[in-house]
């Protein structure tokens, strides 16, 4: 297949929903794309980066075919996927599938059985970040019931809303480095400094290189980020990078290759446009953190969110004016069209580490200038190219600071729509202390036990479980079974964007300060306000918070339903890489379902892990 800029659908075969297959071929390459006004080679979906829309529906099977041509390995993830059915599609080298190596052809084939928005990238080393990244989009069954009810009674605008949401404005928020992963990973596995400073913030894979002042960046920044870079990153040699007891005998801020922490020059690239027409009453925008970093913030000049749905998942709708966006998290939410005009969609930061934001433009254009949409294109309306923002009503400034009395989305109070209880006693619960245990390393637990070995399986859990079953490499559970995991975050650390392949989590308690109990039910019984288990959030993707001075915890729980290995991890790229990771062998006593004949080992490339060598505390390296 020639590359092109869409992924349209091959013939189609019916399913066994008795909806007809959805096909798509997608050819990875490697090639130079501008996304930012200054041109770096890329990892490319059918010729660009994000990658096309692949979209469904609720039901319909889904084939995918993914052509390597790149001259290392790779993986297709589907991000939020329920793949208990189909456990051997879910992409993930040395669990689920060999990698698919350069030159072959893999095809994943599974059937959604949700809805909502949700995306696609590789689980291969940092692919990720260098562009290997797209949007899925799965329509909802004309059975689901929705919450748009809720918020209005009137036929009209309850037909604009389920319009809206048929055909969304989809906003991929994406950081962007000009150096290749590989290369930020080696200098940070080099130099002990952690990587925290990036070129552009990205929406639809367009942005800037902006360089204000460094003069006014220093004026929003906290002050112990100070100085900062013409970037406006603070620099490598910050404590904050260095750790509360630097180590100068193994980190080397000297070291670090410059063109990560300093040097701007300011480009003038057309931004992304988001058209939209007034007569249509409400656009849903669809937001999908498709990056591997920051945790980032979007609000659109002029207009309110009404948020409906998250991971997939609707809820009651929010009113905000700011959506916090974890790594891998998605939010649908209506946005009201009776502001015409060119209005700013705005990104940032949540974590002050450094000072940048990206724009996009939110346009309104006539509605007799549209031209019908092709399949799987947005409507084309207007020819109108930005290279600045068009207006400035902001709700946060150009470091995320909140501004007027704007309103943030609690997603920890994300109530289900229909209302979902979770279970109400747990059999298992496992404490995890999340961080650093030695420099260039990032664990999910910090006690000793490290859950994933040190070198990947070369035979992924999927066909041989057994190296797994040990507890001190993942945790196994049985179907039917209910866990508690209370993520225990120490002073120090930023939000971790955690993901769970799979089903979804109830997210049932979060909270400042020290965990101190054994159980949920004794947290509860002595602080029952930081728990919810009457209505909980149900999420794939969330983020801890954050714990600059003092310790955090979230708790998460939910019940086997499957028999699959599950992976989870930190979505961010290099914690991904340094450890930040495990399994869970779910059912593993009734087995492991490994698909059609062939559907796993096709490709026989062993998993080589990014880890280092693991370091006992007294400093001695061993191999193993």
């Amino acid at each position: 297949m020639n590359a092109t800029t869409t992924a349209v659908p091959a013939a189609a075969t019916s399913g066994a929903s008795g909806l007809p297959t959805k096909r798509y071929e997608l050819v990875f390459t490697k090639g130079w794309i501008d996304t930012n006004g200054n041109p770096r080679e890329a990892i490319l979906i059918n010729g660009q980066t994000p990658g096309p829309l692949i979209e469904a529906e609720e039901g319909q099977q889904l084939t995918i075919q993914v052509t390597n041509h790149l001259d290392v390995p790779c993986t297709l993830h589907s991000h939020g996927i329920f793949q208990s059915l189909s456990p051997w599609a879910d992409g993930v080298p040395g669990v689920t599938q060999y990698p698919i190596d350069p030159g072959s052809t893999y095809t994943y084939t599974y059937t959604p059985l949700q809805h909502g928005q949700y995306w696609y990238h590789s689980h291969y080393r940092g692919q990720l970040d260098d562009g290997l990244r797209g949007p899925l989009l799965i329509h909802p069954s004309p059975s689901r019931a929705k919450p748009f009810a809720t918020l209005t009674s009137d036929q009209n605008e309850l037909d604009q809303m389920a319009q809206a949401e048929r055909h969304p404005k989809i906003l991929q928020l994406s950081d962007w480095s000009q150096l290749a992963h590989d290369e930020i990973d080696a200098d940070f596995r080099q130099t002990g400094i952690e990587p925290l400073c990036v070129d552009s913030l990205l929406i639809n894979g367009r942005g800037q290189r902006i360089c204000p002042p460094v003069s006014y960046l220093e004026t929003i920044a906290p002050p112990n980020l100070l100085p900062l870079t013409s970037k406006g990153c603070i620099f490598p040699n910050n404590s904050i990078l260095l750790g509360p007891s630097p180590n100068l005998t193994s980190q080397f801020p000297d070291q670090v290759n410059p063109r990560t922490f300093f040097g701007c020059d300011n480009t003038s690239n057309p931004l992304s446009v988001i058209e939209v027409s007034a007569d249509k009453g409400y656009a849903s925008i669809n937001v999908v953190h498709i990056g591997g970093l920051y945790e980032q913030k979007i609000a659109i000049d002029g207009h309110k969110f009404l948020v409906y749905a998250t991971d997939g998942q609707y809820i009651e709708p929010q009113e905000v004016d700011i959506l916090i966006v974890p790594v891998g998290a998605r939010f649908q939410a209506l946005v009201k069209l009776d502001n015409p005009g060119d209005w700013t969609i705005r990104t940032g930061m949540t974590m002050p580490i450094q000072m940048i934001t990206g724009y996009a433009v939110f346009s309104y254009v006539d509605k007799e200038n549209c031209r019908p949409p092709a399949d799987g294109l947005p409507e084309l309306c207007g020819s109108k190219t930005f290279t600045s923002p068009p207006s400035n009503q902001p709700a946060f400034d150009y470091g995320g600071n909140v501004l007027n009395n704007s309103t943030s989305l609690d997603y920890f109070a994300l109530a289900p729509f229909p209302a979902v209880r979770p279970p109400q006693k747990a059999d298992h619960t496992l404490i995890w202390d999340v961080g650093k245990p030695v420099k260039r390393v990032w664990s999910l637990n910090l006690d000793g036990t490290p859950f994933l070995s040190w070198r990947e399986q070369q035979t992924p859990a999927i066909i041989n479980p057994q190296p797994f079953l040990d507890a001190n490499v993942a945790v196994s559970l049985a179907v039917g079974e209910v866990v508690d995991v209370i993520i225990r975050v120490p002073p120090g650390n930023p939000t971790h964007p955690f993901h769970k392949h799979d089903a979804k989590a109830f997210i049932i308690g979060e909270g400042q300060g020290a965990f101190t109990w054994s159980s949920v039910a004794d947290a509860q019984a002595e602080v029952p306000q930081f728990f919810n288990l009457e209505t909980p959030a149900v999420r794939d993707t969330f983020g801890t918070l954050a714990a600059f001075t003092a310790p955090t915890w979230t708790v998460l729980r939910w019940k086997v339903d499957s028999s699959m290995p599950v992976f989870f991890h930190c979505h961010i790229s290099y914690h991904l890489a340094s450890g930040m990771a495990t399994l869970f062998l779910e059912g593993a006593e009734r087995g492991f379902a490994q698909g059609p004949a062939g559907a796993v080992e096709q490709g026989s490339t062993p998993v080589l892990s990014n880890n280092p060598d693991p370091i006992y505390p007294d400093g001695t390296s061993i191999d193993g």
